[in-house]
């Protein structure tokens, strides 16, 4: 070959375009075969995947089947020791009901006692029922501090409370706030007058009387209230009779301990020695597939090596000896296509020839 390819003639260029359009399909093919192994390696994830799908399914289908009975099992062993610890609990209020009714019984008579006397000392001076009350003692007859209290709590739900509700909801006006505090103070003065003057006044030592039985009635009724709430806090449940309840929840615990220990020792099992099998069983059907197009793949890269190799070598020689002459734009085979027209058509003798021809056309 020349040094200069633009002094070649027809056969040079012919030479060329041969070497063109060779490493053109090269390079097609190289680009095909990428694409074919880019295809293999989709596949073979996707086998994969459809392998270990399949091992996943079964095995979570062979635990279920183990976990089901197990399960089933302790779900109604839970529900009987819920069950057991409710009727235990019943009879343990049951029991100290019993107790607080043993405990307070002989208090509860001195009070129903101590309540018919004030009834009857009441009834033989014409004594009002409602003297013994607590708001006749709050505003007509207070005595301790509790009575204050009452009494101010509601003086003030009366003169303060009210009023501001009255305000905050309404649209009433200052004066009617007065008017209102105004005709409630007379009218209660009023009637404490008249409820002191007919009660307190006229029947001064029986109301005294009935107020310190109401006093004793009170105490009692704290001494009462002091037992219950000692007897709900007594950690001691030995008077209850609970043993029974307490000897079927803990065989119905051990029971649920040792159905979860057998559950745990089949899973355990399984997964010694079921599981090896199950995937040994589905890799024996599928992995042959997925290996034979993992060497496939190998095959196929090797062939896209050697022909980026062949390529590689193609394209130096292509640029060294065609481009650097004839410039990229001609070295493609529809320019040296067209090249080789002008020198057919007898318009040029030189591969040069033919390029200035086609600059000036």
């Amino acid at each position: 070959m020349s040094n200069n390819i633009l002094n070649g003639d027809l056969d040079t260029l012919e030479n060329i375009i041969v070497d063109v359009n060779t490493y053109s399909l090269s390079a097609r093919r190289h680009e095909e075969i990428l694409d074919e192994i880019d295809a293999m390696v989709k596949k073979s994830e996707a086998l994969k995947k459809e392998l270990a799908d399949e091992v996943n399914s079964k095995v979570q289908s062979g635990e279920k089947a183990i976990c089901e009975g197990y399960d089933r099992t302790i779900k109604d062993e839970r529900a009987k020791l819920k069950s057991v610890k409710a009727e235990r609990e019943k009879a343990k209020e049951a029991g100290m009901r019993d107790r607080i009714y043993d405990e307070t019984i002989d208090i509860k008579k001195t009070n129903d006692e101590l309540i018919r006397k004030r009834k009857e000392m009441f009834k033989a001076d014409k004594v009002p029922p409602f003297c013994s009350n607590k708001l006749f003692y709050a505003f007509i007859y207070p005595q301790s501090f509790t009575d204050y209290i009452l009494f101010f709590a509601i003086m003030i739900g009366i003169f303060a409370v009210l009023p501001y509700i009255l305000v905050l909801f309404t649209s009433i006006q200052t004066w009617g706030i007065v008017t209102y505090e105004s005709i409630t103070a007379i009218l209660g003065v009023t009637v404490f007058r008249i409820i002191r003057n007919a009660t307190l006044l006229k029947h001064y030592d029986v109301i005294k009387k009935g107020r310190k039985i109401t006093d004793e009635i009170n105490y009692n009724k704290g001494i009462i209230n002091k037992i219950k709430k000692g007897i709900k806090s007594d950690t001691s449940e030995t008077m209850y009779n609970l043993g029974e309840f307490d000897d079927e929840i803990d065989a119905v615990s051990a029971s649920i301990r040792n159905t979860e220990a057998e559950r745990a020792a089949a899973l355990e099992d399984f997964e010694k020695n079921a599981k090896p099998d199950i995937i040994k069983n589905i890799e024996e059907v599928r992995k042959p597939a997925i290996e034979t197009l993992l060497e496939d793949i190998k095959k196929k890269r090797a062939e896209a090596d050697n022909i980026a190799s062949e390529l590689k070598t193609r394209r130096a020689f292509i640029s060294s000896n065609y481009e650097a002459y004839l410039g990229q734009d001609f070295v493609t085979i529809p320019q040296l296509k067209r090249l080789e027209q002008i020198m057919r058509n007898g318009d040029a003798k030189t591969i040069g020839g033919a390029i200035d021809v086609y600059n000036n056309i």
